[in-house]
């Protein structure tokens, strides 16, 4: 009997081993799967709406990659807009693996009126954009940064600072993005039939930005972001 019940305690000390060892393994990563956190601040406080976090969900989704949004934007028919392809995505593919690729991004930004005898004369930004990309275990692929400056004069333009932030937000958001989709570890990833209308995009978008910052200071003319541009294999 005592020998017995010793078997008995040894086959219930095992059960919790032979259950661990019988769960599934987890999902391998779904290569055409990204993960998209970017946050903004504007004189030191939140922008509201995240304009960066939707140009890059939207760009990457645009091309047909299956992108995880994890910040809210802030703008009802944005995140409304989210919440529906990423549903579409779940009944699509419920068993896909987690995210690939981490893009995480942060840009800074900073108004400056130039007030000259307390009347404010242009609407100057000025910023910093940073991001990096991870693969699924975490290990930095690429990193991407570059500041920009913009302004306009109040008299000259008649443009509001609303218009300026976002003509300066267009350049930098776009600069980013041109620069994370033909990244080789992103473009290996986006289907064949998509890569063409990508690479024809990706070239108009460049030149316009390139044909605007000839037309700016030699500070944007030769700035990190110009330079970046002109490097990418678009030609």
């Amino acid at each position: 009997m005592r020998t017995l019940a010793l078997f008995t305690t040894a086959l219930l000390l095992a059960q919790p081993v032979l259950a661990q060892d019988e769960e599934p393994a987890a999902p391998a990563p779904d290569p055409k799967r990204v993960a998209v956190t970017a946050t903004m601040s504007v004189d030191g406080e939140p922008a509201k709406p995240n304009t960066l976090q939707y140009f890059l969900w939207e760009r990457l989704n645009h091309f047909r990659l299956r992108v995880d949004c994890t910040n809210q934007i802030g703008a009802r028919q944005f995140d409304d807009y989210v919440a529906k392809i990423t549903r579409w995505w779940e009944s699509s593919e419920p068993d896909a693996g987690p995210a690939a690729l981490t893009l995480t991004a942060r840009q800074v930004i900073d108004y400056n009126a130039s007030v000259f005898y307390g009347q404010a004369q242009a609407h100057n930004f000025k910023g910093q954009v940073e991001a990096t990309l991870r693969d699924a275990a975490g290990e930095v692929v690429a990193s991407f940064a570059f500041p920009f400056t913009h302004g306009r004069s109040i008299a000259g333009s008649r443009l509001t600072k609303s218009q300026v932030q976002q003509a300066y937000n267009a350049m930098v958001h776009t600069g980013l993005v041109l620069q994370v989709l033909n990244h080789p570890a992103v473009l290996e990833r986006i289907p064949e039939g998509k890569r063409a209308a990508l690479k024809k995009w990706s070239k108009a978008e460049r030149d316009k930005l390139l044909e605007a910052f000839e037309a700016s200071t030699e500070a944007v003319r030769e700035g990190e972001l110009a330079n970046q541009l002109r490097d990418l294999p678009l030609d």
